[in-house]
């Protein structure tokens, strides 16, 4: 399917390829070092962990992003909020 579409469609000329923004191929390249890294360090610490670090990672980039409303997204700024359930009980 992809190759036909490939086939269909022309290729894109240089000044389409050049009003590309570049943030784009710099997620090209962060995608590039995810997978080398992921596939390198796998096998040390293990999958689970492995796995575990990426999400934790996510996951502080996000609260970050939204803490300091980057990318033009609105403040949520990380508070303390109480449990409503006890904890270590």
């Amino acid at each position: 399917m992809t190759t036909l579409l490939v086939l269909i469609n022309p290729l894109p000329s240089k000044a389409d390829i050049a009003a590309i923004p570049v943030r784009f191929y710099l997620g090209g390249l962060f995608v590039t070092f995810y997978v080398l890294s992921v596939t390198w360090i796998a096998p040390k610490v293990g999958l689970e962990n492995a796995i575990f670090v990426v999400l934790l990672g996510q996951l502080v980039a996000a609260s970050l992003i939204d803490h300091l409303a980057l990318l033009d997204v609105p403040r949520a700024p990380i508070t303390a909020v109480p449990c409503d359930f006890p904890v270590g009980q």
